[in-house]
C-alpha cells in the first residue's frame, strides 16, 4: 500500500514537471513587438503592467518591469534566446520589486523560446516556462488621449490631450497652455513624428512640463498599448509618454 501511494506521488511529480515544460520544436520564428508579459513562474501577473518589446533589427529586448524601464542585447537563434545583463532605471516602487527582480532574473536565464498564436514563452535550459506573454497589436487608434505620463513622471493634473487622426495621419492637442500639431508616419510599431508646430503664449508654472511634454513627443520612434493606453516610445523602448484613450 505504502509502495502504491509513493508510486502515485512520483506519477503526479512528473506530471507537473511536463506541464511547466514547452516543446520548442514547433514554434513560429521569434517577431519584433510589444508583449505585455501575462505569467511569471506560473503566476499572473497580467494586472502588473510589465512589458517586453522586442526589436530584431537593432537587436534589443525591453520594456517595463513592473517599476522601471529596462533594457538588454538580444541574440536568437533558431529557437534559441540570449539576453546580456539588463540596464534599468533605478526607481523604487513599494509592492513592486520582488515581482521586478524575479523577472529580470527570469529573462537573463532565459536560454530559448516557443511563439504560436501570438503567445511567447521563455524557457531556462531545462526547458520550463520562466516567462508566458502575448503579443499586443499595433494599430495605431484614432480618438481623444489623456496624458498620464510624461517621462515616468504622473501628468494626470497637467491637463494635457491630444487627437490622433489616422485617416490624416495627424496629431493635435493642448499641452495644458499652448495648442501643437504634427503629421505622423506609421509603419508596423514604429513612428516618426514631423516636428510639431505650437503657439506661443506664456503660462505661469506650466512652461516647464510644456518643454518636456514637445521634447519627449518628438523622440517617439514607436508606440504600443496596454488595453486602453497608449505608450509612445523611444528606439530603445523606454517609454515617454503614457495617454489614455478617452474617447
Amino acid at each position: 500500500m505504502k509502495m502504491k501511494f509513493l508510486s502515485l506521488i512520483l506519477i503526479a511529480f512528473m506530471v507537473s514537471c511536463k506541464s511547466q515544460k514547452t516543446n520548442t520544436s514547433k514554434s513560429e520564428p521569434l517577431a519584433s513587438g510589444d508583449y505585455q508579459v501575462v505569467n511569471l513562474d506560473g503566476e499572473n501577473i497580467s494586472e502588473e503592467g510589465v512589458s517586453l518589446h522586442i526589436d530584431l533589427e537593432k537587436n534589443t529586448i525591453s520594456g517595463f518591469s513592473g517599476c522601471n524601464n529596462f533594457s538588454a542585447e538580444l541574440k536568437t537563434d533558431e529557437n534559441s534566446i540570449e539576453t546580456g545583463g539588463a540596464i534599468a532605471t533605478l526607481k523604487h516602487c513599494e509592492g513592486k520589486m520582488d515581482i521586478e527582480r524575479s523577472f529580470l532574473d527570469n529573462l537573463e536565464n532565459a536560454t530559448a523560446y516557443h511563439l504560436e498564436n501570438e503567445e511567447l514563452s521563455l524557457l531556462d535550459k531545462k526547458g520550463k516556462t520562466l516567462i508566458k506573454a502575448t503579443l499586443m497589436q499595433s494599430k495605431l487608434r484614432n480618438g481623444t488621449y489623456k496624458v498620464l505620463t510624461v517621462g515616468g513622471e504622473s501628468a494626470d493634473d497637467k491637463e494635457a490631450t491630444f487627437e490622433i487622426n489616422t485617416e490624416q495621419n495627424r496629431i493635435s492637442g493642448t499641452t495644458g497652455c499652448n495648442t501643437f500639431g504634427n503629421e505622423f508616419e506609421v509603419n508596423g510599431d514604429k513612428i516618426e513624428m514631423s516636428l510639431a508646430r505650437v503657439t506661443k503664449m506664456y503660462c505661469e508654472g506650466k512652461m516647464e512640463f510644456e518643454r518636456d511634454f514637445l521634447k519627449n513627443f518628438s523622440r517617439a520612434e514607436a508606440f504600443g498599448y496596454k488595453k486602453d493606453v497608449l505608450e509612445l516610445k523611444s528606439a530603445e523602448g523606454n517609454i515617454l509618454i503614457s495617454a489614455e484613450l478617452v474617447k
